[in-house]
This record gives C-alpha cells, sequence and structure tokens, in this order.
C-alpha cells in the first residue's frame, strides 16, 4: 500500500480470534492474534505514518495518521463464555490508551478504539449466532442489546477516522455509539454514556 499509494493515512487493527477448546495453546493463540498483531500493527503504522508529512488541511492539526485498535464490549464487562478472549480485548484497550499519548506526540498518530458487540454479517458473530446455545450467549455478551449491524460499527470507524480523540474508546452496541470515559472529570455527555453503559451492564 505505501509503495503504491505514497503513504498510509489509516489503519484498522482488527484481529480476533475466540478461546478455541479452551486449551492452552488456544488460549496462546488468542493473546498473539487478538494482542500481539495488534501491538505489531500499531507500531508498523506508526513507522509510515511518521515518514509522512501532516496534511495541510485546517483540521489536521498535525496529525499525520489514525490507528483504530477494535476492541470489543468483551473487555469492558466480564464474558463468561470466552474469558481468554475478553481479557486480551481489555488489554487491547489498556494497550491504545497507554500508547495513544507518545504516538500522537512523537510522531503526530492518533491512536484510538472502537469497542463493538458482536457483530451481524462477521465470523464472530456469526459463529456465536448459530451455536446451539447462541441467543443466551449473545444476551450476555451484548447485556441483552442483541448484535450490532455491520453498518453501524463501520459508521463508527468513520467517526474515529474524522474525529477520533487520542486513547479514545468508542463502545459501538445497537443504535448508540458511547464513549468510554477513563477520567474521573466529567462533563454532560460524558455522564449521558455512562448512565447507558451502566444501564447495559445491569
Amino acid at each position: 500500500h505505501v509503495s503504491r499509494y505514497g503513504g498510509v493515512d489509516v489503519v484498522v487493527n482488527n484481529a480476533g480470534v475466540g478461546d478455541g477448546d479452551g486449551s492452552v495453546a488456544a488460549g496462546d493463540l488468542a493473546v498473539r492474534v487478538n494482542l500481539g498483531a495488534v501491538i505489531a500493527g500499531t507500531k508498523l503504522a506508526e513507522r509510515h505514518m511518521a515518514r509522512q508529512p501532516a496534511p495541510a488541511c485546517p483540521n489536521a492539526s498535525g496529525r499525520r495518521g489514525t490507528v483504530i485498535n477494535v476492541a470489543s464490549t468483551g473487555g469492558l464487562w466480564p464474558m463468561p463464555h470466552a474469558p481468554v478472549y475478553a481479557a486480551t480485548k481489555a488489554a487491547v484497550l489498556m494497550f491504545t490508551r497507554s500508547a495513544a499519548p507518545a504516538l500522537l506526540a512523537s510522531s503526530g498518530v492518533v491512536c484510538c478504539a472502537l469497542a463493538p458487540t458482536y457483530t451481524q454479517n462477521t465470523g464472530m458473530g456469526d459463529v456465536i449466532a448459530a451455536h446451539p446455545d447462541g441467543a443466551a450467549l449473545v444476551r450476555e455478551a451484548t447485556r441483552g442489546a442483541g448484535l450490532a449491524k455491520l453498518s453501524h460499527v463501520v459508521d463508527g470507524v468513520e467517526a474515529l477516522v474524522d474525529g477520533g480523540q487520542p486513547g479514545q474508546a468508542l463502545v459501538c452496541v445497537p443504535g448508540q455509539h458511547l464513549t468510554w470515559h477513563w477520567s474521573a472529570r466529567k462533563d454532560k455527555a460524558a455522564k449521558r454514556s455512562e448512565r447507558a453503559l451502566a444501564a447495559l451492564s445491569l
């Protein structure tokens, strides 16, 4: 891509496998794919983005590119049927939050995260929905909200490309995009998001 087009503006690190058969080997694979690949992809993106000039448009603010790490709502609340998956997605969120300040300061790269629920027309969402206990698993994983539409998740990606903030985690549940706020200082929008997420967490 870089050799053909001369640079890269957006990288979406979207890697995800489940707990498999629950073995040590399956867990190790989940950690390497879900977390290790995201870390490697972020570092590779930074290497290329840091070399290119910042866009001249007024809204760029010196930003050379955007990295979006796809996590999951499983990284925000427990998923008893997939504990290793949930742990890796929580790690993706914390990696993103921790790496974002330095990426912006040293390379002009905005690093943020998207945390969707299980999603229709995707590999993992379809596998879970087809499981004999699929309805119960979907309720557990989405707090009863149901599967998100793929188009809604794509809208979340576009929202982060257009205006994502360093370290931001945008939660994508059916019909809503909600920012997960890390700071104890919350404005009215943050409090609304917090109440909506709390309602899903019950």
